[in-house]
């Protein structure tokens, strides 16, 4: 089994298990560990714990960086974002679109043509 499939049937077991689980299986993993292999699979252990802590620091600094430096005031995103729905329910209802014309190109020669598509802005969408 390659790697990609290993990994991925991995992921598949352990996304079904309790973290009691987890606990009772890197237990039994440590238990089966050669005296040769314990000093890595140590390491591993401690990457991961260091690596959850690392993510954790860094969220609560994103999140306090986010409260302090706001770049947009909350009304203008607001505003945006109602401009935006706007535009997508004009998309939905087929008030808004681009025109597009294709046509095949023999230019390569009969037997090697290519489909062209060519876009035209007649409503002003990109501003």
């Amino acid at each position: 089994m390659n790697q990609k499939e290993f990994v991925g049937k991995s992921d598949e077991i352990l996304n079904c298990m309790s973290i009691e689980e987890l606990r009772r299986c890197l237990h039994n993993i440590a238990r089966k560990t050669p005296e040769n292999k314990r000093a890595s699979f140590l390491q591993l252990l401690e990457d991961c714990h260091d690596q959850d802590d690392r993510e954790d620091r860094e969220d609560s600094k994103y999140e306090e960086a986010l409260q302090h430096k706001r770049l947009i005031p909350n009304e203008k995103v607001k505003e945006k974002l109602s401009d935006i729905k706007r535009i997508f329910t004009k998309i939905e209802n087929g008030e808004l679109c681009l025109s597009a014309q294709g046509y095949e190109d023999y230019s390569n020669g009969y037997w090697a043509s290519d489909w062209i598509w060519e876009y035209e802005d007649n409503e002003g969408i990109a501003g």
